[in-house]
């Protein structure tokens, strides 16, 4: 391992803890968690929409991928 391997790594498991910090904490070995109700709900409210949105993406995705399918059969056809 290189040095800069070394430090890259210590940037990266520093950034993970402080990203923890907010969350979670651990007090004697037990895990405790710093978030009441009212966050908790909201955090997973942003992740219902999150999930929704990308449903819909995918949703859009697929007629544009069947549009694009019905296209080419068009001009095959249209060829042939």
């Amino acid at each position: 391992m290189t040095p800069a391997e070394i430090l890259a790594f210590a940037e990266r498991m520093t950034n993970f803890f402080e990203r923890c910090s907010g969350a979670i904490g651990l007090n004697n070995g037990t895990q405790t968690n710093h978030y009441d109700n009212r966050e908790l709900i909201h955090e997973l409210e942003k992740s219902k929409l999150e999930i929704e949105k990308l449903r819909l993406e995918a949703d859009k995705l697929r007629v544009e991928r069947e549009k694009a399918e019905l296209e080419v059969r068009y001009w095959r056809e249209k060829q042939g």
